[in-house]
């Protein structure tokens, strides 16, 4: 078997956009996992009862519900804008801010799986939620530990 120059040279491209392709990803999953969460955490500021209703109903207008849906929005605006901010600093700067978002989602999913009195639709949706962030963040580390 005889390897060629134009082999060589199919294989060299192949590999470099390979490399580019990862590149791109280590740009642009910080900047959508973090913008998501900030977009995410902005409209529950605005919004609170809005943003709300598919989780908590009409208990979404209630006083205290909105205190609440602007509590977890300041989180999700902070933990986000931070992701986004970090990804111009160290890369581990940058890791530690993403596994900070994944631990308060864990934190997140567990409460609502395991406290009682939280309605079934609730409770299913908040835990996708909070896993599905959660997942998109420990991704996002694995792409960025390439």
């Amino acid at each position: 078997m005889t390897i060629t120059p134009s082999a060589v040279d199919t294989v060299t491209k192949k590999l470099s956009r390979k490399s580019r392709s990862t590149d791109r990803a280590k740009t642009v999953l910080p900047l959508v996992l973090g913008g998501g969460r900030a977009a995410l955490g902005l409209s529950m500021l605005l919004a609170p009862a809005k943003t709300n209703a598919l989780l908590a109903g009409a208990d979404a207008k209630l006083p205290m519900m909105k205190v609440t849906t602007r509590l977890f929005a300041a989180r999700e605006v902070f933990v986000g804008g931070g992701v986004v901010a970090a990804t111009s600093a160290s890369p581990a700067v940058l890791t530690s801010t993403i596994e900070a978002g994944v631990a308060l989602d864990a934190v997140d999913a567990v409460s609502f799986a395991v406290t009682k009195g939280v309605p079934l639709t609730t409770r299913l949706l908040t835990v996708t939620a909070a896993v599905g962030y959660a997942a998109l963040g420990i991704y996002t580390l694995l792409v960025l530990e390439d």
